[in-house]
C-alpha cells in the first residue's frame, strides 16, 4: 500500500521523506518514488561492512541496500544515509560515512539507538553511553571537513550531556514531540505514530480520518509528551534540545517529566 498512502497524503499537500532499509529498492521502486517526488529517502547503513551490517540486522540486506542507495542517486532522489549509533557499532561510525562520502551520499542523519517501550529491557545490551556518542559526533565534525558529508543529529540529544556547542559543523535537531511539530510517522499497518521511535498509536488510518486522529492526539498525547524535567527548565539550551528524547524519558523512568536516560 506504500504508494496508495504517499498520493493519499500528498494530495493533502504534505511533503513525504521514506525511512526505509533500502534493500527492495529496484529499478521499479526508484522509477515510482522519483516520479511522486519524494524526498529524502533514508536508506539504513549500521556498518560499512557486510558481516557487521547484515549481524545487527538479522537479514543478508548490506549489498542490496548499497544497491539501493545507487539507484536513487541515478534518478537524483535526495538520499540521506541514516546511521542509528549503539553499543555495538558506535566504532564503525567513520567508515559508514567514508562509504557515503564514495556514493556520492553527501548527508547523514544519526540517531542514537532509542530504547522505547518493550525494548527498554535490552539497555545494557545496546544502548550508547555519552562517551560513545561524543566521539561519533567528534568523528562527524572531522567528516564534514575532509569529505564533504554533513551530519544531521536526527533524534533529539540533551545538549548538555554531549558538548553540541563543541560542533561547529553538525546540526543539532530538538525533540518533535515536544515542538509542536511532531515528525508523524506511518507504520507498516497504517497505524500514525507521532514520531518514528514512539511506541503510542495515536490511530489507524485505516479506519479514522487523520484529522480525527491528530485532533485527539492534541488534546491528550501531545500535551502530556510537553512535559520537562524540572532540572532543565532553567537551562539556555532548553528551547534547541527541548530536554532530549521525551520517549526514552518514558520509557526509563516511566514519565515524560523525567530527565533522558543520557544525562540520568
Amino acid at each position: 500500500d506504500l504508494f496508495d498512502i504517499i498520493e493519499g497524503l500528498q494530495a493533502e499537500g504534505r511533503g513525504i521523506s521514506l525511512v526505509t532499509d533500502g534493500a527492495r529498492v529496484d529499478d521499479a521502486v526508484a522509477d515510482r518514488l522519483r516520479d511522486l517526488r519524494v524526498g529524502p529517502v533514508q536508506p539504513t547503513l549500521l556498518a560499512a561492512e557486510r558481516v557487521i551490517h547484515d549481524g545487527l540486522k538479522g537479514a543478508r540486506c548490506f549489498d542490496a541496500t548499497v544497491a539501493g542507495i545507487q539507484r536513487l542517486l541515478a534518478r537524483k532522489i535526495p538520499v540521506t544515509v541514516s546511521f542509528v549509533c549503539t553499543r555495538q557499532n558506535h566504532t564503525h561510525f567513520a567508515e559508514v560515512l567514508e562509504l557515503c562520502a564514495a556514493l556520492g551520499v553527501h548527508t547523514v542523519a544519526f540517531s542514537r539507538l532509542c530504547l522505547t517501550g518493550a525494548a527498554a529491557k535490552h539497555r545494557d545490551a545496546l544502548e550508547p553511553d555519552g562517551p560513545m556518542i561524543r566521539g561519533c559526533l567528534e568523528v562527524a565534525e572531522a567528516a564534514f571537513g575532509r569529505l564533504g558529508v554533513k551530519t544531521h543529529v536526527a533524534i533529539s540529544l540533551p545538549h548538555c550531556a554531549v558538548g553540541a556547542g563543541s560542533y561547529r559543523h553538525l546540526i543539532f535537531g530538538g525533540c518533535s514531540l515536544s515542538s509542536g511539530s511532531p515528525g508523524y510517522t506511518i507504520d507498516p499497518w497504517g497505524r500514525l505514530r507521532a514520531c518514528s521511535v514512539s511506541p503510542e498509536i495515536l490511530g489507524d488510518l485505516r479506519v479514522e480520518g487523520w484529522d480525527a486522529i491528530i485532533a485527539r492526539a492534541r488534546a491528550g498525547y501531545l500535551l502530556d509528551v510537553c512535559a520537562m524535567p524540572e532540572a532543565c527548565m532553567s537551562c539556555a539550551a532548553l528551547r534547541r534540545c527541548r530536554g532530549g528524547c521525551r520517549e526514552s524519558a518514558l520509557a526509563v523512568s516511566g514519565g515524560f517529566g523525567a530527565m533522558d536516560p543520557l544525562v540520568a
